[in-house]
């Protein structure tokens, strides 16, 4: 579990419940990131859907250059996954 500290709020998940909706309406509203803590651990946090989404688009970036790499780097004699199910399930 991480312990780094993001920029924003803190909240531990007991307070979590109480004040809900006040902290969703600051992450949607204001943009603040919101850090969730357990036993004084991180455990979660709460980030602007726009943030969220960033960072799919960066993890999509990844897996397609990770995709593009190891087509570049495919000699030919790899099969796909199903054929080599069908081939060993019998």
């Amino acid at each position: 579990m991480s312990t780094h500290a993001i920029e924003g709020s803190v909240v531990s998940v007991a307070n979590l419940r109480k004040e809900l909706g006040e902290i969703i309406g600051r992450v949607s509203y204001t943009n603040e990131r919101t850090m969730i803590t357990k036993n004084g651990k991180n455990v979660a946090a709460l980030v602007p859907l726009e943030d969220l989404e960033r960072l799919e688009r960066l993890e999509l970036e990844e897996d397609n250059k990770a995709l593009i790499a190891a087509m570049t780097e495919d000699d030919g004699t790899r099969i796909p996954f199903s054929q080599y199910l069908e081939e060993n399930s019998k």
